[in-house]
């Protein structure tokens, strides 16, 4: 079973990377190469819209130097607007321009349709289970000494 699980985690990774947002946002724009942080932060903001720089980079789990200079990189890209807060103009808030916004919310939308479809042919899968499993292996992937 292991050894299985370490063919298929490849291909899965290649196949999320080939298809959805990704591949959409470079059929739409071939000149865009999003990297798979990009393309991480242009779905959680899918997720969960506008919100501060602060927020932003805590959402991201990475520092905020970090997270400013990620959604530099988007913003020269398009995908992203940075605007400082109404109400307190020393807080910077990040969107998704509203064609990524469209473009991030018709991908994740085909992504649940597919997982619904995937989920249904595996009667015998508990969802739980599996979500619980690929949360483990994650944390134990972060965890290991690169």
């Amino acid at each position: 079973m292991v050894n299985e699980l370490l063919k298929l985690l490849p291909e899965l990774a290649v196949t999320l990377r080939e298809t959805g947002a990704h591949a959409q946002a470079r059929l739409q724009h071939p000149c865009l190469r999003l990297t798979a942080r990009q393309m991480a932060a242009v779905i959680h903001l899918g997720r969960y819209g506008e919100q501060t720089m602060g927020e932003f980079a805590a959402g991201m789990d990475m520092s905020r130097a970090a997270a400013t200079e990620l959604v530099e990189r988007l913003e020269e890209k398009g995908m992203v607007l940075r605007e400082h807060d109404t109400a307190d103009r020393r807080q910077i808030r990040v969107r998704l321009d509203d064609r990524a916004a469209e473009q991030v919310r018709a991908a994740l939308e085909q992504r649940r349709a597919d997982l619904r479809r995937a989920l249904e042919s595996c009667p015998d899968l508990d969802p739980q289970v599996l979500a619980r499993f690929l949360r483990a292996l994650i944390e134990q992937m972060k965890g290991q000494p690169q």
